[in-house]
């Protein structure tokens, strides 16, 4: 099994890699449902307000890799949390105005 930090990107290739016990830091938005795609304009946020700087100067699981994270959905409005963000390691301090999720260790897959 390898580890996290060996993705690499575009590699037409299924591979199983241990995540350590992380944490993912960025801006979050409702999205889906009544209120439409909403991500769109948070990653348009997130490059203007200078927010992608401060996201990218923390450290990184997996250096210079930003995400698209889904969590938290709701079955009755038909939405579900979208994030911004980078996966640091566990315990990184979150800094002011940003939001963040644990993720304790796991394997994930890339494919």
């Amino acid at each position: 099994m390898r580890n996290f930090s060996e993705i690499r990107a575009f590699e037409d290739e299924f591979e199983l890699f241990e995540l350590p016990a992380s944490r993912l830091i960025g801006l979050e938005v409702r999205n889906g449902g009544a209120l439409g795609n909403t991500a769109p304009a948070l990653w348009g946020q997130a490059f203007e307000s200078g927010a992608m700087d401060a996201l990218k100067a923390l450290p990184q699981v997996l250096e210079g890799s930003t995400y698209g994270w889904t969590c938290e959905y709701d079955p009755s409005t038909d939405t579900f949390v979208y994030i911004v963000c980078v996966l640091t390691p566990a315990d990184t301090p979150v800094p002011e105005g940003f939001t963040h999720r644990d993720v304790s260790a796991t394997l994930v897959a890339k494919g």
